[in-house]
């Protein structure tokens, strides 16, 4: 087995993986305010797991996401997708505790550049309409597939080299729906 090196550079004399992103400060900012908002609320109204509530579930600790944010300079590119689907997840709901939580995660801000450096800047339209095209094409797909089939089949059954009408009219229709495909792709 081969072992891949991992590509690695050189920023103000330390050395980072490639694809990892520099912590703004407004994120350590909204960590510690976070962090020291959940530790003064009763039990009830925290926000975020424990590491060991987040141990047993085996998921992702906000309280240990804040930790590491707060710490390190640089986020390497699998945590920045934890955070990017954290914030996709989460981007919308306008709780107290969800408000907490987002900051704790670094803010709002933070994870929306996040998001949009791993996800690109996509916005929810175009998700729509990239699902809506792929539907679509799934369609045209299966009746080109149903139409090739039953062209086959009345091949087998063809006599004296005439076609039924309705089998050219198949073709027809069939010869549309590629024309179609091939707009869409």
């Amino acid at each position: 087995m081969v072992r891949q090196r991992k590509h690695l550079r050189k920023r103000n004399g330390k050395v980072f993986l490639a694809g990892s992103l520099k912590i703004p400060g407004h994120a350590k900012l909204a960590a510690k305010k976070g962090l020291g908002l959940r530790k003064r609320l009763p039990a009830s109204k925290k926000f975020g797991i424990s590491p060991r509530e987040a141990a047993r579930l085996k998921i992702d600790s906000g309280v240990t996401r804040a930790r590491r944010i707060i710490r390190n300079d640089e986020m390497p590119l699998w945590e920045q997708k934890k955070v990017a689907r954290f914030y996709s997840r989460f981007k919308n709901c306008e709780t107290p505790k969800c408000e907490g939580a987002h900051l704790i995660w670094g803010g709002r801000r933070f994870g929306r550049s996040v998001n949009e450096k791993v996800y690109g800047s996509v916005s929810w339209r175009d998700d729509v309409v990239e699902y809506e095209r792929k539907n679509k094409l799934r369609e045209i797909n299966k009746k080109i597939y149903e139409r090739e089939k039953f062209l086959e089949k009345q091949a087998a059954v063809r006599r004296h080299g005439q076609l039924p009408l309705f089998v050219s009219s198949v073709q027809t229709s069939l010869e549309d729906l590629k024309k179609e495909r091939e707009a869409l792709l």
